[in-house]
């Protein structure tokens, strides 16, 4: 038994070593390019970073619209009250609930 845990472990800290990112709940956020390869989504600056509808020139706080939070990389996306870009806000949402690894 301590054997295979000892496998695991080390298995575990190549894959963490390796992707760059730590392993949050079994899975990573995939590459930009993966997830927004449509476009739909400009990246503003900020650490960690938040991400409005391209097109977008509000200014992204919560008396604009509201926030979905990626919980594997804490990448945030705005989405604006009532959409924005030819954009439904039902879309975007949607959107970046897909992009997030899914509703809270």
């Amino acid at each position: 038994m301590m054997i295979r845990e000892s496998l695991l472990a080390a298995c575990l800290g190549v894959c963490v070593a390796s992707c760059g990112m730590p392993v949050i709940g079994g899975s990573r956020a995939p590459e930009e390019s993966t997830w927004n390869a449509d476009g739909v989504w400009q990246r503003q600056a900020g650490d960690p970073p938040v991400y409005v509808p391209k097109g977008y020139s509000g200014s992204a706080d919560e008396s604009q619209g509201s926030f979905v939070t990626d919980k594997r990389d804490k990448k945030r996306f705005f989405i604006p009250s009532g959409g924005a870009g030819g954009i439904s806000e039902a879309v975007l949402r949607n959107d970046a609930y897909s992009n997030s690894g899914g509703r809270p």
